[in-house]
């Protein structure tokens, strides 16, 4: 039902429900299956990075797909645009230093901030809440965080 991965620039992974530790990334994503991972844009370990990317996806598929069965291992028709998401949330915890620079942008699929997300602080770490819904216009699955 889950897995991490943890190395110095990326770490995350998957789970079905509730939390996933994966080092200097902890997330909670409740009852909604998600996979959530950061990544360094700047080639530095996360804790001192200036920059990163994180992701959070839940379940995405296209629209009018069909599957012989529920358990989706049959596919019939692939569907098409637009893409849907699955509404969820991730409660995030990231380890970087010093926590109160940092702030976090909801990105566009094109890399375009669309807006700022909340954020504050928990026992030393970055903490936000990730959810699809965030923007009204579009899924919010990438977030970026920056050193201000």
């Amino acid at each position: 039902g889950s897995f991490v991965l943890k190395t110095a620039r990326t770490c995350g992974g998957f789970t079905e429900k509730g939390i996933a530790d994966a080092g200097a990334l902890i997330f909670d994503v409740g009852d909604t299956p998600a996979t959530v991972w950061v990544s360094t844009l700047d080639s530095q370990p996360i804790a001192s990075s200036s920059r990163l990317l994180l992701t959070h996806l839940t379940d995405v598929q296209n629209s009018g797909i069909r599957y012989a069965q529920q358990s989706r291992k049959t596919l019939l028709a692939w569907g098409g645009l637009p893409h849907l998401a699955r509404n969820g949330k991730a409660e995030i915890r990231l380890a970087v230093k010093p926590a109160k620079e940092y702030k976090v942008y909801v990105l566009a699929a094109s890399g375009r901030r669309l807006a700022e997300v909340p954020t504050h602080v928990v026992k030393g770490r970055l903490a936000f809440t990730a959810t699809v819904d965030f923007c009204p216009e579009t899924a919010a699955l990438l977030y970026e965080i920056v050193k201000e």
